[in-house]
């Protein structure tokens, strides 16, 4: 492959992006270099095809120099060129977008010429629709300058002046709190993962943005004053308060922000339930039945293949199993086509044993790809082990238990803690296989005491049984 940026570019395109680049070298006035056209038609064919990896420097100085002897900084001064192509595409789909970066171009545009007319008429131009709050208010900045900049130039009343500059540092605190406020929350949630030694809260900074944005029509500023209290005290009231906050003003919020903050959500009630508050179960599944009830699972971004394992495993511990298969079933098309398959058998043979058709399980659980996911071979076999268990078949069984324990061990991947939660599991499960029903009893003692351990609900079904 090319190892070059271009075809990182490539690579990372979007279907109506790579559509809407190839439009744009055909008809502005890249057209006229054949050979800029040439190279992007050669990524464009590659991409297409999804052959990017094929991508050869020979193969392509070929393409468009024939037989002469291969150069390496030619070539090399081409790609840059196209490069320099696509930095000019991306731009103007920005500007016609009315993003505000390539509006503040546009402004100091108009005030370093001193357009009076021009200026005036942006000044009256409405917002467009920020992509983020962080926009939204950036935005407003930019226009506090070229408003002053328009009323110092063209007005003398010093008292318009005077609260144009003002407007100017107003509003950059506006965004200066919001930024901070926002990546604050991101500190916090890694703090949960990585904890630094040298994290001190700013309670003055965050108590005074509180007081000051508690009472105002900022949404924003509410909304991350609210996650910032869940993540800080950790305490249910306030994932409650920020849970009805967030819902009530869920299509009032920018997509891609929208995903953010229900994803904080959701990473709550993942740590309640890792921390043994299994009532959490129900209201993660309530959240994804909210949200795929309010087709938000639709938003860009949202959905991967983590996602729907993730999804399918709880709506599958709920017993919703008819849930479970229309969500694959309506969700698996928006996966990558490298990962959809796997994706799509591994959820498969889970939806299948839970409906107790482990033959057709075993299927699909053989075609589940291990390279895609670490988790994926780990998990896959967990489910092939109860299978077997189910199904009475004890030398495949005791087989299984060893090859997993050593897979388990081997792996340099997972964490200690995950290990000792697959090790537990086989440990459990291989007693469970060979105890009579006295016994059972006692394992079941053992499992409910056993803090670090997957499918524990599975196993204590096992042992009542």
């Amino acid at each position: 492959m090319i190892s070059s940026s271009i075809v990182e570019i490539y690579l990372n395109l979007l279907d109506t992006e790579l559509k809407s680049l190839d439009k744009y070298i055909h008809t502005s006035e890249w057209q006229n270099s054949s050979i800029i056209v040439e190279i992007h038609a050669y990524f464009y064919a590659l991409k297409k095809k999804n052959q990017l990896e094929n991508s050869n420097k020979e193969d392509l100085y070929r393409i468009l120099y024939g037989k002469a002897p291969y150069n390496d900084s030619k070539l090399r001064f081409n790609l840059n060129r196209l490069t320099q192509a696509i930095k000019q595409w991306h731009l103007i789909e920005k500007a016609e977008e009315n993003h505000p970066l390539t509006q503040k171009i546009w402004m100091d545009y108009l005030s370093e010429k001193k357009l009076k007319k021009n200026s005036n008429f942006q000044l009256k131009q409405p917002t467009a629709a920020a992509i983020s709050s962080e926009y939204k208010y950036l935005d407003l900045y930019f226009r506090s300058q070229l408003s002053a900049a328009y009323i110092l130039r063209y007005q003398k009343d010093y008292a318009n002046q005077y609260k144009a500059i003002l407007e100017i540092i107003e509003s950059s605190q506006i965004f200066a709190d919001l930024t901070f406020l926002r990546n604050y929350c991101s500190v916090i949630n890694l703090s949960q993962i990585y904890r630094a030694s040298d994290l001190e809260i700013p309670v003055e900074r965050l108590e005074a943005i509180k007081h000051k944005y508690s009472q105002t029509d900022y949404l924003e500023f509410k909304l991350y004053i609210s996650l910032l209290d869940m993540l800080l005290y950790r305490e249910e009231q306030q994932y409650y308060d920020y849970k009805a906050l967030l819902l009530k003003h869920i299509f009032e919020i920018n997509d891609v922000e929208k995903v953010g903050f229900i994803n904080y959500l959701i990473n709550y009630t993942i740590s309640k339930t890792n921390s043994g508050n299994q009532d959490f179960l129900k209201e993660r599944f309530e959240i994804y039945q909210f949200l795929e009830a309010q087709n938000l699972f639709v938003l860009p971004g949202f959905v991967d293949y983590r996602t729907i394992n993730n999804v399918i495993l709880i709506a599958l511990r709920m017993k919703e199993i008819t849930w479970a298969e229309r969500f694959l079933q309506r969700h698996i098309e928006s996966i990558e086509n490298e990962e959809k398959e796997t994706c799509l058998h591994y959820n498969l043979a889970r939806i299948l044993f839970e409906q107790k058709q482990y033959k057709e399980s075993l299927y699909h659980l053989l075609l589940v790809d291990f390279s895609e996911d670490v988790f994926y071979a780990p998990n896959s076999k967990m489910l092939l082990l109860k299978t077997y268990f189910e199904i009475r078949e004890y030398e495949s069984f005791i087989s299984l238990t060893k090859s997993f324990k050593q897979l388990v061990k081997l792996n340099k991947v997972l964490s200690d803690l995950h290990k000792t939660a697959y090790i537990n599991f086989i440990l459990f499960a291989k007693k469970l296989f060979q105890a009579s029903k006295n016994k059972k009893k006692l394992i079941a003692l053992e499992i409910s005491e056993t803090k670090t351990l997957v499918e524990k609900q599975w196993l204590l079904e096992k042992a009542n049984a």
